[in-house]
């Protein structure tokens, strides 16, 4: 175990160089992100330990420990404790790691529910479009099961809010791209709990939840016609109807 962790050591420290002096732990994040990113530390390999990396980047140990914390909480590795089989390792990176981080970053930017609002405006009436163009028949089945899983009249608001996440997100599943995907699942995590309020007072209103239940079964239909402009409108009057009031 000794010999394998020296080998990988002495792999590993050519990727690196030594580490701006300001603000030093922003560069090594900075170099092993990359270093993740462009596949020159692989999923689950183990980087080298905290003193090696002193020396690899030629800082104390203060700035070696802040960036592994930044790198831990942004989802890139994983300290385990233990003394053979601890250490820092990489974490795969996957779709959930990339919405949390754009989620942090929402926050940390202090965006405003209005910039949100807008964003989703412009970019579920593109969804819409997409999904009327590229659904599959399973895609629009699912769909359709959301919308039908609404009607119900005992439901409850929470209940309610989270068919219409899934009724979102799965219109963007069906949209077929993966990129817009994340970043609505991303906005999505960072409203809810304006979301749940404005449901929460929507629900004491039977004839609003109708609306919503109306405006998604027209959603639905438009991209089954595959009528890709239609669904397109009706998502940003869907999406403007209810935020109105933030609008």
């Amino acid at each position: 175990m000794g010999l394998e962790h020296d080998n990988n050591s002495h792999q590993v420290r050519h990727i690196f160089q030594k580490a701006a002096p300001t603000r030093a732990f922003e560069d090594i994040v900075r170099q092993i992100e990359e270093a993740i990113i462009s596949g020159e530390l692989k999923p689950h390999e183990r980087l080298p330990s905290e003193r090696e990396l002193q020396q690899i980047f030629g800082v104390g140990r203060a700035s070696v420990r802040e960036a592994i914390r930044v790198l831990e909480s942004n989802g890139m590795v994983e300290v385990r404790t233990g003394a053979v089989s601890g250490g820092i390792f990489v974490k795969p990176i996957s779709t959930a790691t990339t919405v949390e981080a754009l989620q942090r970053l929402f926050l940390l930017e202090k965006i405003s529910e209005r910039e949100l609002v807008e964003f989703r405006q412009a970019v579920e009436g593109i969804t819409g479009y997409w999904a009327a163009k590229r659904a599959t028949d399973e895609d629009i089945r699912r769909i359709q099961e959301i919308v039908d899983n609404t009607e119900p009249g005992d439901i409850r608001w929470d209940e309610f809010h989270d068919a219409d996440v899934e009724f979102h997100l799965a219109v963007a599943e069906a949209a077929k791209n993966r990129i817009n995907l994340i970043v609505m699942k991303a906005v999505r995590q960072t409203m809810i709990r304006v979301m749940r309020n404005v449901f929460k007072t929507l629900m004491t209103r039977r004839q609003a939840r109708d609306a919503i239940i109306q405006e998604h079964r027209a959603i639905l239909e438009a991209i089954r016609n595959r009528d890709a402009e239609r669904a397109r409108d009706l998502m940003v009057s869907h999406i403007i109807t209810f935020y109105k009031d933030i609008l």
